[in-house]
């Protein structure tokens, strides 16, 4: 499915309205009323999970009933699990193990962390956060099967903080972005060359790379 998606973006059967040139202050109903996806004009719309915040704001105006659209996420490995930069914790449920009424407090619990409560979350006005839930419902006899097992490497966490309060690394992902914009920006009729992108790319970061090291070497009078 998510390669025909990619193929529908490229070939222009799922997205094809063509770029409004904006200028000015443009109210957010005037931006809903030209968006493709809102409207009807296209079937489906790739776009992060602040996009929910644009269909609950947007819906009504435009006769954009619930039961009009679904959400589903993108494909990802397994081994990825828990190490995406904008995971969070909201709240932590705890039950008193001699709770008067534990059992039912259990069975509150599933209801909240279950699949269909999860597809109702997403629905509120002004949501905007993807929950993460168990894959299948839980079995009566397994109280642990509620909780979604992140799979969280400390680790990992430590070394995407630390990676991304370096100066050098701010420096490079800019560079990378700059270059990616300007070539998709000045295409013209033409297809995107991707491989090429990919290596123009790489070379700016290796030449952004080298002129840091070689400016931090040169700082502390060392020696590459």
């Amino acid at each position: 499915m998510w390669t025909k998606l990619a193929e529908g973006h490229l070939d222009g059967w799922i997205n094809d309205e063509p770029e409004v040139k904006w200028k000015g202050n443009i109210a957010m109903a005037e931006l809903y009323k030209h968006d493709p996806f809102l409207t009807g004009h296209s079937a489906m719309t790739y776009n992060s999970n602040a996009y929910f915040r644009n269909i609950s704001e947007a819906g009504k105006e435009l006769g954009l009933a619930a039961d009009d659209w679904i959400a589903l996420s993108p494909p990802a490995s397994a081994d990825s699990r828990g190490t995406d930069a904008a995971f969070e914790i909201p709240y932590v449920f705890a039950i008193p193990g001699n709770a008067a009424s534990a059992d039912a407090a259990w069975e509150l619990l599933k209801y909240i962390m279950s699949p269909s409560q999860a597809n109702r979350l997403v629905r509120f006005n002004y949501g905007s956060t993807l929950p993460t839930v168990a894959a299948e419902e839980a079995k009566e006899s397994e109280r642990s099967a509620v909780f979604y097992r992140t799979a969280v490497d400390p680790a990992y966490v430590l070394e995407v903080a630390e990676r991304n309060a370096d100066p050098v690394y701010k420096e490079l992902v800019n560079a990378a972005w700059s270059e990616a914009y300007k070539r998709t920006q000045n295409l013209g009729d033409e297809a995107l060359d991707v491989p090429a992108l990919l290596k123009a790319m790489q070379a700016m970061a290796e030449e952004k790379l080298a002129a840091a090291r070689s400016g931090s070497t040169a700082s502390t009078g060392g020696t590459p």
